[in-house]
């Protein structure tokens, strides 16, 4: 790939996702979906997501319209050819450092390809600066995305 570069990348934007998992709701950040702040970007933005498992089984973690560069796991960065995908399978206590170039404006769902996972609560939003829409998502629209 042609941004296969080992000098230092510089970021516009750094975003923390824990994920976290017990009986009764699946979080990020322990807050689960609809509570969750979506990463807000702008096109072109160069942007960082660690994400760290930090319990309730593995978490394969799916950006959606996107793929991003693996940069790290557990704080060593990758060696040999870069690794690009759309979705990266988390164990517990692993932690990602991801490499994503906001370059497909939209509104995008970032959650647990666990279903299961998802429906209880760890699915966020990544929203790009001047995209809206007129629907929304929850219990009173009766737009619930993963049920």
């Amino acid at each position: 790939m042609p941004d296969g570069r080992t000098e230092p990348l510089s970021f516009d934007q750094s975003f923390e996702l824990k994920l976290g998992q017990n009986i009764f709701v699946s979080t990020i950040n322990g807050k689960s979906f609809h509570e969750i702040p979506p990463m807000n970007v702008k096109k072109g933005d160069h942007v960082k997501i660690t994400v760290k498992n930090e319990g309730g089984g593995d978490h394969p973690f799916h950006l959606h319209g996107h793929t991003f560069r693996v940069l790290s796991k557990n704080g060593e960065p990758l060696k040999g050819s870069p690794i690009y995908l759309d979705t990266i399978l988390t164990q517990k206590d692993e932690t990602y450092e991801l490499y994503l170039v906001a370059d497909n404006p939209g509104l995008w769902m970032v959650h647990c390809h666990n279903l299961q996972h998802a429906s209880m609560g760890m699915s966020m939003m990544l929203n790009y600066e001047g995209v809206t829409t007129t629907y929304r998502v929850g219990t009173k629209s009766g737009n619930l995305p993963d049920l």
